[in-house]
């Protein structure tokens, strides 16, 4: 298997292990990790490089719900703090038990509260 392969799988395994955690819709989430709502259904065809994929896992770390496994296998990485990033999306999970104390919610990500599974 390929390194991009890898990648490719890490994120699928993201990408269904929240969506079965919270009951959101992949589009919803893929604008919460990427800010694009069908990069869920474009990254498996594209080219990916490899910050790509460590922006997309670190806001999926940011994101998690507490109380759900992260999945074996993926290394979960520290969780994105982009405060200079524009506000889109809609997605609104529970916050990471691990978010740094007095550290700004990144602007990127919608705030933490319920989740909303539409797009």
């Amino acid at each position: 298997m390929s390194q991009l392969e890898i990648l490719r799988s890490n994120i699928v395994r993201l990408f269904d292990a929240y969506c079965a955690a919270t009951g959101a819709s992949p589009s919803a989430v893929s604008v919460a990790v990427s800010n694009d709502n069908k990069f869920v259904k474009t990254f498996r065809e594209r080219d990916m490089r490899v910050g790509t994929y460590d922006l997309v896992t670190s806001r999926f770390s940011a994101i998690w719900p507490e109380g759900a496994a992260w999945p074996d296998g993926v290394d979960r990485p520290a969780p994105a703090i982009d405060a200079q990033a524009p506000a889109r999306g809609r997605l609104q999970p529970t916050i990471h038990p691990e978010w740094p104390e007095g550290v700004p919610w990144p602007a990127d990500i919608p705030k933490p509260e319920t989740v909303n599974s539409q797009s």
